[in-house]
């Protein structure tokens, strides 16, 4: 409940600094950050090569393993520190914009200052202390984001000042995990321990990369071929799917992955576990796709203002995405729990390719909707591919698809509805408009109790869990 409501919470407070920065700022602004951003966050998953994973589902883990994983990943951010810094001319260079070498060297430090956190992160999650992790986290998100306000507020620092957020939040972050869990130093490095934590996490971190480098690729391809403007307004519709999308891997990497981790002695256990998560988190994601694509324009002009209009296009085909997206999430679990990361590995390719062809379609085209189809089709088909690999390793049937099935049946008949109806009243006043959205989003819980899909219990029932 810890982990999960204060990620919550913390992912609220960014949204909010975002929207009174959004106020502040133009689209241009943000779009220089979001390319910004791309290199350190892809750069930020090779300093841990997933050996921090492999250590919280090591058992037998000694000092051996703590002090290899430390040396590989400080030696690895100062290497990657370096080689972004190098780069920062040419990144710049290529999209005509020299505001932007400063601001990459700038971030890139959080490579760095992560790797003092490590450590301490493992030790909050293999002694399952979520309830202080979680507190300590929002506290430094409440530090990053106040700072960040206050240059762009009062100094008027702008760029500096959407940077100097996830910097500030790391800082103080790793600051407090010392605090708590004491200072770690030590650089010493073994042979047996890296290959052993090493075959676990190479595949997991490859993964990791691609699934990340993908996500964000479209802010690369945008601010090239269209203009960084349009990287700003997708910017935008990304920190608000990057909602659900968070919690969900959030609590995936963490708690679900702890709990699955627990019981996979007990299959049984294990799988009416897995589909109590499941089921949930499809309704639930059911729910916020028919929110945004029926409310997405209000959501976008209360938030952002008229400025920010252009977001909306992508936001709403963003969140249809992310229906699939947070279901492959919650899969890809069991090839964590069972080690199965190397076909992980594969089917992540495989997803990678596909993706790959839609974005070549995209920019061949010059159509910006058919980088968002693309994106939708690839999500798609990566979950149902992960699925049918996972039914493989443990025999979670298809109850998963019918229940997703149901849902999407749902959510269909109602856009439809919407659709149809607002067609008719598009000329009334904008309030009717919002009312009958409301009825129908009223209609998604009625439909979905009296078939069976939802109840509060179930949602206890994973808090529980």
């Amino acid at each position: 409940m810890w982990s999960m409501f204060t990620h919550i919470f913390s992912l609220f407070i960014v949204l909010f600094s975002n929207i009174i920065l959004a106020r502040l700022m133009s689209p241009q602004e943000f779009g220089e950050f979001g390319i910004v951003m791309f290199f350190v966050s892809v750069f930020n998953i090779f300093t841990d090569g997933g050996l921090s994973g492999a250590l919280v589902r090591k058992l037998d883990k000694n000092e051996n393993d703590y002090s290899t994983v430390f040396t590989y990943n400080l030696v690895v951010s100062i290497v990657l520190f370096i080689l972004i810094s190098c780069s920062s001319g040419y990144i710049s260079d290529f999209y005509n914009n020299q505001q932007l070498k400063k601001p990459i060297i700038f971030a890139a430090s959080i490579l760095i200052i992560s790797s003092f956190q490590t450590i301490q992160n493992v030790k909050f999650l293999q002694d399952l202390e979520f309830k202080k992790r979680s507190i300590l986290n929002l506290i430094s998100t409440l530090f990053g984001v106040l700072f960040g306000l206050t240059l762009a507020y009062v100094f008027k620092m702008e760029l500096w000042a959407l940077i100097s957020i996830p910097l500030f939040t790391v800082i103080c972050q790793t600051f407090l995990y010392n605090l708590y869990k004491g200072f770690y130093f030590n650089i010493n490095f073994y042979k047996k321990s890296f290959k052993e934590l090493f075959g676990f996490g190479v595949n997991t971190t490859l993964v990791s990369v691609l699934n990340l480098g993908f996500e964000n690729i479209y802010q690369l391809v945008i601010g090239k071929v269209f203009s960084i403007t349009q990287v700003g307004y997708f910017y935008q519709a990304k920190k608000m799917q990057d909602v659900p999308n968070n919690v969900v891997n959030n609590l995936a990497q963490g708690v679900f992955f702890s709990t699955l981790s627990k019981s996979q002695d007990n299959i049984g256990e294990l799988i009416k576990t897995y589909n109590l998560i499941s089921k949930t988190f499809i309704w639930l994601m059911g729910l916020a796709v028919l929110i945004i694509l029926i409310f997405g324009k209000d959501i976008i002009l209360f938030l952002l203002g008229e400025n920010w209009l252009g977001s909306v296009f992508y936001i709403k085909l963003l969140i249809v995405g992310s229906m699939f997206y947070t279901q492959e999430l919650i899969n890809k679990m069991i090839f964590k729990v069972f080690n199965k990361t190397g076909k992980l590995l594969k089917l992540e390719i495989v997803k990678k390719i596909v993706q790959v062809l839609t974005l070549v379609l995209g920019v061949y085209l010059k159509r910006i909707d058919y980088l968002l189809y693309g994106y939708i089709f690839t999500n798609a088909f990566s979950y149902f591919l992960n699925y049918y690999y996972t039914s493989r390793i443990i025999n979670i049937g298809n109850k998963e698809l019918y229940f997703l099935g149901k849902i999407c049946l749902i959510l269909f008949s109602i856009f439809i509805i919407y659709y149809n109806v607002t067609i008719y009243l598009y000329n009334n006043d904008r309030s009717y408009i919002q009312l009958f959205g409301v009825i129908l989003v009223s209609l998604y819980f009625v439909i979905s109790k009296a078939l069976g899909l939802f109840n509060l219990k179930s949602v206890f029932a994973v808090i529980k869990k």
